[in-house]
């Protein structure tokens, strides 16, 4: 069976209710309004329970605030021994990347000696006495 445009208009047209629906409505709004308005979602049920009994607003906002003041102090101390610690690392580091430094000047200072020695070797020249320490090769 073939639907047209005009049995869906004629089928989503606006038809009245009827007298009957409407009296049911009225009465329902009416019952609505004698009721008294509570607030029946569990999550504002659940905070009417933990806040019901402190009437002391202020002290609250005191305790909060000054337990905020103490965490962000303990953060700050927390952080300042890391930047501490974190420097002292990199203390240790640059102290160590110093004397490695230092080793390798010296190791190519003894083997530069070395080589010039070897090279006055082979060349024939005689090298100073004072300088160099004699050692077999």
């Amino acid at each position: 069976m073939q639907f047209s445009e005009d049995d869906l208009r004629a089928a989503l047209k606006r038809k009245d209710p009827g007298a009957e629906f409407t009296k049911r409505v009225m009465a329902r709004l009416n019952e609505a309004e004698k009721q008294p308005k509570t607030q029946t979602t569990s999550e504002h049920r659940s905070w009417n329970y933990w806040f019901a009994g402190l009437k002391f607003g202020p002290a609250l906002a005191a305790a909060v605030a000054v337990l905020l003041m103490v965490g962000a102090w303990v953060g700050y101390q927390s952080y300042q021994r890391h930047e501490q610690e974190a420097r002292k690392i990199q203390q240790q580091r640059d102290m160590e990347a110093k004397r490695a430094e230092q080793q390798a000047i010296l190791a190519l200072r003894i083997t530069s000696e070395k080589l010039n020695h070897i090279f006055q070797k082979v060349n024939g020249a005689a090298p100073p006495e004072d300088k160099i320490r004699r050692q077999r090769l």
